[in-house]
């Protein structure tokens, strides 16, 4: 009995799985929108782009958008579009839902950024973001960001003059991680203490990240730490003594979540852009040469720390920031929205509510129609009359409701350490090329080729 009973259950199975494609292909409320039917089909597909292969999905999108057209079915439940003109209707102008599926893989749900419900975000970055506006950073900047960069240029003198390569896209990692930290928690990580800059810190820090923040946020949030005798007021020592934020709101799981979150957006996106905007520069001699001579006139003193506000009026330091946007993209997995009661229109295109829609930076930044030669840096661009048109494609932040509560900060620091280091010193890249830049993997942030020991550079 035990063997027909198998059989049955296993013919069940194929039966359920055949009428289930049928479903997917023929029947579904998304059957009209076109794509792979592999794709269309089951989600194994995009598992074994993105696990299988590691992060290959998004260049197999943009091979079916050749194909099918700019709106496509990447799998069974979920819709994309490659069209810079239709961003803002479901990243800035509606206020929609993230896609729970997607959002749940990140862990840390407590968390405002991995929020699914529009108007619960809302809430919850209503009581962060007042910590990050322009003048909170310009408050702290020099008390944070400053004598953090002192020590970055402490950790890059050591290098000078003697032939060592520095690794400068992991000194600019620790960077990051040190002012994120202190800034949010008055706590530093250290991590710019350390002789390799915590190199290996990512895959030690995902191990451990709960404890470590969970400590950090819940000696930040408890009295005496971050009041007003602190110079740097925490945002955890205020989110958990805000009365008017209920009691749920502010318990120790959700101010984890969300310290945990600041640490690894305020990291490598950060990071990782300046680790872009650095080798490009030092790649490019006309580039390196502009800078140097505009920094130079700006900032007499090259041993001074700048101030943002004092940088961000000069034209080609802004044009190479923007660039190294653009071609660092920030996050570059897709972004899936939800419109749970009403149905989202493109073109001639109708998408019924609950359905999942997503772009991608990379298509944006990377559009030919807009950026000529989009894989070349060139800052001039923004140079151009014509860069207003440019700057409505640009979106490393995301926009909206839903926009990196953080990007003053991450500016700040940006224009603050390139200023100060292509100031400060003579540098040239060490055994560095694109493919130590270039993204080659998609784990919602981007990754290089493996194997690859990113931008290092020789002080001269």
């Amino acid at each position: 009995m035990a063997i027909p009973t198998l059989a049955l259950g296993a013919a069940a199975s194929v039966v359920w799985a055949i009428l289930l494609v049928v479903y997917r292909l023929y029947v579904s409320p998304l059957s009209k929108f076109p794509g792979s039917k592999l794709a269309i089909s089951t989600e194994c597909y995009e598992f074994y782009h993105q696990v299988i292969r590691g992060g290959q999905y998004p260049w197999v999108i943009q091979k079916m958008h050749e194909e099918y057209g700019p709106i496509i079915r990447i799998n069974p439940h979920e819709l994309h579009v490659n069209d810079p003109a239709f961003y803002d209707e479901i990243y800035n102008y509606k206020q929609l839902d993230k896609y729970g599926p997607h959002t749940r893989q990140f862990g840390h749900p407590n968390s405002s950024s991995n929020t699914v419900e529009h108007d619960l975000h809302k809430s919850r970055t209503s009581s962060i973001a007042p910590y990050f506006t322009r003048g909170n950073i310009l408050h702290l900047e020099q008390e944070v960001i400053g004598e953090t960069l002192r020590k970055l240029c402490k950790r890059i003198d050591e290098f000078r003059g003697t032939g060592k390569p520095m690794p400068i896209g992991v000194a600019y990692r620790a960077f990051t991680t040190d002012v994120i930290s202190k800034y949010t928690m008055a706590t530093s990580f250290g991590f710019l203490d350390e002789p390799d800059f915590k190199e290996t810190w990512f895959n030690e820090f995902l191990e451990n990240v709960g404890m470590v923040v969970e400590k950090t946020v819940e000696k930040a949030s408890r009295a005496g730490v971050g009041t007003k005798s602190n110079s740097i007021p925490t945002v955890f020592y205020e989110m958990a003594h805000n009365e008017k934020v209920p009691a749920e709101e502010r318990s120790l799981d959700r101010l984890t979540d969300e310290g945990v979150l600041f640490i690894v957006a305020g990291n490598e996106t950060t990071g990782n852009a300046l680790s872009n905007m650095t080798f490009h520069i030092l790649n490019t001699p006309r580039i390196l040469q502009s800078l140097k001579a505009e920094l130079s006139a700006a900032i007499p003193n090259s041993e001074t720390i700048p101030q943002w506000r004092d940088l961000e009026h000069l034209p080609y330091l802004s044009a190479v920031i923007k660039e190294g946007l653009r071609m660092s993209y920030g996050v570059v997995s897709r972004m899936p929205r939800v419109s749970p009661n009403t149905e989202i229109r493109y073109k001639d295109w109708v998408i019924p509510p609950n359905t999942a829609v997503s772009m991608n930076n990379m298509d944006m930044h990377d559009d030919p129609s807009v950026f000529v030669n989009p894989k070349s840096f060139d800052p001039e661009r923004w140079l151009q009359p014509e860069s207003i048109e440019l700057q409505k494609q640009l979106a490393p932040f995301c926009r909206g409701t839903r926009a990196c509560v953080g990007m003053n900060l991450a500016y700040a620091e940006m224009y603050i350490a390139l200023a100060t280091i292509f100031r400060r010193y003579n540098m040239e890249l060490y055994e560095t090329s694109r493919v130590d830049v270039d993204v080659a993997h998609e784990f919602h942030i981007p990754q290089v080729k493996k194997g690859s020991k990113g931008v290092r550079m020789l002080v001269k």
